[in-house]
């Protein structure tokens, strides 16, 4: 037997309607899913780039870098550290992405590029990556207090430099926003990495109070970067540094660049 497929004109009409507005729903849930996930595209070229990475050669190794476990007071955090160069020289504090860890850096070279240009540099595994342990994983959530244990328990020389890839922002936006005092700022600058933040409006207030000088760094294809330098640049105190044909982790595309220019504007800037 066949089927009887006629259709009446009210019928069409239907499908024409129902069809134009399947593709206006398809078309805005594009647009909204391509807004929402770009985290998570930042993240997926950041293991992508994890995955593609080199181990350090022979040739970066420093005697004086030391790698160690070190246990934060007041918290239940053991938390795991690169220190190089002089203790005595200007401090510069190395953070990580959500996809990496303080061996990252090694990788780079930046260790030895920064040391070696006379400044004592620290790296950190954050909480929940490398082989930082938080029993209770507050930290992992609760971003304002880590850096503000970390500065104390460093007993640094110097007022440090705080360099913030990606998801580390979200540690140093909370300690801005919760830790920091203005009039006596316990950091010398920033040097924000096309970083995540999500206290957009309060931000606002605070970026132009603030004496302390950002650098601005981010890839020229990065979309997450982009859209975190309008925000950025309300310090009047700043810099930017677009990496030509750069990613998400701008640095890992062209480690000397990212070098130069961020030993170029700490000379100029602190």
């Amino acid at each position: 037997p066949k089927l009887d497929c006629k259709f009446t004109m009210s019928d069409k009409y239907l499908l024409v309607i129902g069809s134009i507005a399947i593709a206006f729903l398809l078309f805005v849930s594009s647009g909204l899913v391509k807004e929402d996930s770009s985290d998570h595209q930042a993240l997926s070229e950041e293991l992508q780039e994890n995955r593609n990475m080199k181990p350090e050669s022979l040739s970066t190794s420093n005697k004086e870098r030391e790698e160690f476990n070190f246990q934060l007071p007041s918290t239940d955090c053991v938390v795991h550290m690169v220190k190089d160069g002089d203790p005595n020289s200007q401090a510069i504090i190395l953070l990580h992405g959500m996809a990496f860890s303080s061996q990252v850096w090694k990788r780079i070279g930046t260790y030895s590029e920064l040391s070696n240009s006379g400044y004592f540099v620290v790296g950190v595994d954050l909480p929940g990556k490398g082989q930082t342990k938080c029993s209770d994983k507050s930290f992992e959530n609760k971003y304002d207090d880590f850096l503000a244990h970390l500065i104390s328990a460093l007993q640094l020389k110097t007022k440090p430099l705080i360099v913030a890839p990606s998801w580390s922002g979200r540690f140093v936006e909370g300690y801005l926003l919760e830790k920091f005092n203005a009039d006596n700022p316990e950091i010398s600058g920033i040097v924000w990495v096309a970083p995540a933040l999500s206290a957009k409006d309060r931000l606002k207030q605070l970026f132009p109070r603030l004496s302390i000088p950002f650098l601005i760094v981010y890839g020229e294809k990065d979309g997450m970067g982009k859209r975190s330098e309008s925000l950025l640049t309300k310090n009047p105190n700043h810099l930017v540094k677009v990496i030509p044909k750069g990613s998400h982790p701008c640095y890992l595309d062209d480690p000397d660049l990212f070098h130069n220019s961020v030993l170029a504007w700490i000379s100029q800037s602190l």
